[in-house]
């Protein structure tokens, strides 16, 4: 279900997130000595965080494009018209979800972390050509449908998210809030944008429901 190219962009985002998110962690001990130990537990638990966190949200697309007859191909988020003039584009397609993450930690000193590092392209699979009713009137996919495949991650981090809280993982909880919330940014080829233009309605409902849950964030210890 998950190629082996996407696992990669998996993993290589669970670390670079990982490490940006823990770059403000204390990891210096009283005498001012760089505690390595430390360092490396923050570094691996902020890595294994936010893997979670994307397996849950890329899991719950895969499947929800399934059940749509569709398959989905998770890549990094990029871009190369930046202004609306058609000749307004970069010769190579820019690569937003790497570089924006990195530049907005360091130039916020480690405050903010821009989380909006993955699309995906959605195709249609062969069975769907076959099927005239209901859901499936359409042998391709449409606007709506695409907004549901980007609406189930944002739903499925939510859900896990009160999981995390009741089970004591709180900083998986907040985290995965967070990401749920940033995947509502309604910018580029983002989910947010796919959500957003698929169904303003549900757009709103899971931007209100997120502005909710990142409220509770700050009773959350």
């Amino acid at each position: 279900m998950i190629s082996k190219k996407e696992i990669f962009w998996m993993i290589l985002f669970s670390i670079l997130i990982g490490i940006l998110i823990k770059i403000r962690a204390d990891v210096v001990d009283p005498s001012g000595i760089l505690d390595v130990s430390k360092l490396t537990i923050e570094l691996l638990l902020g890595i294994l965080t936010f893997f979670i966190i994307l397996s849950i949200n890329i899991i719950a697309k895969k499947l929800t494009a399934r059940y749509l007859d569709s398959s989905i191909e998770i890549k990094p988020w990029s871009f190369k018209q930046f202004w609306f003039r058609s000749r307004a584009h970069f010769r190579r397609a820019f690569p937003s979800g790497i570089v924006f993450p990195i530049f907005t930690t360091f130039f916020t000193m480690g405050y903010f972390t821009w989380l909006g590092i993955l699309t995906f392209e959605p195709t249609p699979l062969t069975s769907r050509v076959t099927k005239r009713h209901g859901l499936y009137r359409y042998s391709e996919l449409t606007e709506y449908h695409i907004a549901l495949i980007a609406a189930a991650g944002v739903i499925l981090n939510l859900l896990f998210a009160m999981i995390f809280y009741f089970t004591n993982l709180t900083f998986l909880a907040k985290f995965s809030i967070y990401f749920a919330a940033w995947s509502l940014v309604p910018l580029g080829s983002l989910d947010g944008s796919k959500i957003f233009f698929g169904s303003r309605i549900l757009w709103t409902t899971l931007a209100l429901i997120a502005l909710v849950f990142l409220s509770s964030i700050f009773f959350i210890p």
